[in-house]
């Protein structure tokens, strides 16, 4: 994995991330961010939620797919909301900077990507900090386009074995438009990236999939000056409540006598009250809690698979 790389370069030659990286609670996005979010479509009351109830499942949250590793953090405890900003660590391979590594002007006129042919498994590593601004339905087909703004404080070029290659600071970030999708970037590939993992999360807040965390059964502490990797620490992905049931080993409700499962299944959630029959509590938000039908928790081989009903 991508985080497992990038723990060799922090423990390395980036200390001061150290912290940072073993709070984050790492996610396995599900296949290729473009193909799955491309088939989650955006409905104009689904923004709103965003909008307002949007919120990490923790505080620190390292997102991996197949093109990079994004670290959100929250800038305040249980921040709420798509527009609040937040601060991100992107970790790519240097075939997948794009734009965002080409604009660096390095000594001599070198090219971050002539570096990183030359010396090996460099990967960028941008920090800085982002936000949604707006939305607007920029095509009439009552598909939502995100505008985004952000900045890229610091961006470095490092590998393990190489150490920093390249270091370089002040990349602006200005409308960049998201669509579920399609992207396009107008400044730079590492804010498209946190606008990406913000999609990703937003596809992990459905209430109709569950976070699923598997973890080794047996635990390893944290050393001083580590990160542990991915086989040693909880790894959390999102899945629906049949794919769970496999996992864990489970009939299908269906099976049971059930004929609505769905009903009975439902991740912790946020609403909103709207409807007139609420009087009183009518633009309250609530939380919904989680529902789930029979064991939650397994363990299997050397991992321990367990259903969080409590995000």
């Amino acid at each position: 994995m991508i985080f497992d790389q990038f723990a060799g370069i922090v423990e390395r030659h980036l200390p001061n991330l150290l912290s940072i990286v073993n709070q984050a609670k790492l996610f396995s996005f599900p296949g290729r961010a473009h193909e799955v979010l491309s088939k989650d479509r955006l409905t104009e009351d689904r923004v709103q939620f965003l909008r307002d109830l949007f919120c990490l499942p923790f505080p620190v949250v390292a997102v991996e797919d197949s093109a990079s590793l994004i670290i959100l953090i929250d800038e305040t405890p249980d921040t709420v909301g798509l527009y609040s900003r937040r601060k991100f660590i992107e970790v790519a391979g240097a075939n997948s900077i794009g734009e965002c590594a080409d604009e660096i002007a390095l000594p001599g006129g070198v090219q971050p990507r002539e570096i990183w042919k030359a010396a090996g498994d460099v990967f960028g590593i941008s920090i800085g900090s982002a936000q949604i601004i707006d939305y607007f339905d920029s095509k009439g087909d009552g598909q939502p386009v995100f505008r985004a703004s952000g900045l890229v404080n610091t961006m470095y070029l490092a590998g393990k074995k190489e150490g920093i290659v390249a270091e370089e600071g002040c990349l602006k970030a200005e409308d960049l438009e998201l669509k579920a999708d399609y992207y396009r970037i107008s400044s730079n590939g590492a804010v498209r990236n946190y606008v990406t993992a913000m999609e990703e999360v937003a596809f992990f807040n459905q209430p109709s999939k569950f976070v699923f965390e598997s973890s080794p059964v047996k635990e390893r502490k944290e050393k001083a000056g580590r990160v542990l990797r991915s086989g040693d620490r909880p790894l959390f992905t999102i899945l629906d409540p049949a794919e769970i049931r496999t996992k864990l080993g489970l009939p299908a409700l269906t099976e049971s006598g059930r004929k609505s499962p769905v009903a009975h299944e439902r991740r912790r959630h946020y609403r909103t009250l709207r409807a007139d029959r609420f009087k009183e509590a009518k633009g309250k938000t609530i939380v919904v809690p989680a529902s789930w039908i029979g064991p939650s928790e397994a363990v299997v081989g050397s991992r321990r698979y367990k259903v969080r009903l409590d995000i």
